[in-house]
This record gives structure tokens, C-alpha cells and sequence, in this order.
């Protein structure tokens, strides 16, 4: 009959409205997750970006540090033959007085 072509017309308009409505919230959601993406993208490039910048500085750093430590070496060496002459010369000045003490 007339009527349930009807009913049944209204029905199918019903589903396809709600699959079209479905649709159209699925690609909103589509939109915002990739929006959602390129931003999470702008930040890893971002903090890749930072991380290349600090593993240059660490480089810088641990140069700078390694140039310290040698600079270190070597005035603990040149500290090491100061000592040891004023050692030297200092006993020196020691024997002498003895050798005036025991004159005397």
C-alpha cells in the first residue's frame, strides 16, 4: 500500500539523514585530529630541533671541559716542579744556617 511505501520512504530518509549526520561529525572529528597531528608534529620538530641544539652544546662543553682538564694537568705539573725547587732551596737555606749555627 501507499501508506507503508510510505513509512517505509520515511524510514530509509531517516537512516540516511543519520548516517549522513554520522558522517559529517566523522570527518569534524577527521579535521580536528589532524589539525591535532600537525601540532603534535610542530612540537616533535621543535623539540628535535632543541635536541640537536643540545647535544652541540654538550660537544662545546665536554671540548671546553676536556681543554680544562689538560690545563689542569699541566699547572699541576708545573706547581709540582715549583714545590719541588723551593723544596730544594729552601733545604739548602736550612743547611747553610746549620753550618753558620754550628760555626758559631
Amino acid at each position: 500500500s501507499l501508506e507503508e511505501l510510505n513509512a517505509e520512504l520515511d524510514a530509509i530518509t531517516q537512516q540516511r539523514d543519520a548516517l549522513l549526520e554520522e558522517r559529517n561529525l566523522l570527518e569534524e572529528e577527521n579535521e580536528e585530529m589532524l589539525v591535532q597531528f600537525g601540532l603534535f608534529k610542530e612540537d616533535m620538530d621543535r623539540t628535535d630541533q632543541e635536541l640537536e641544539t643540545l647535544r652541540a652544546d654538550r660537544t662545546v662543553w665536554e671540548k671546553t671541559a676536556h681543554e680544562f682538564e689538560q690545563e689542569l694537568v699541566e699547572t699541576r705539573k708545573s706547581l709540582d716542579i715549583v714545590t719541588s725547587s723551593l723544596k730544594g732551596e729552601a733545604d739548602e737555606a736550612l743547611t747553610a744556617l746549620e753550618s753558620v749555627k754550628n760555626q758559631l
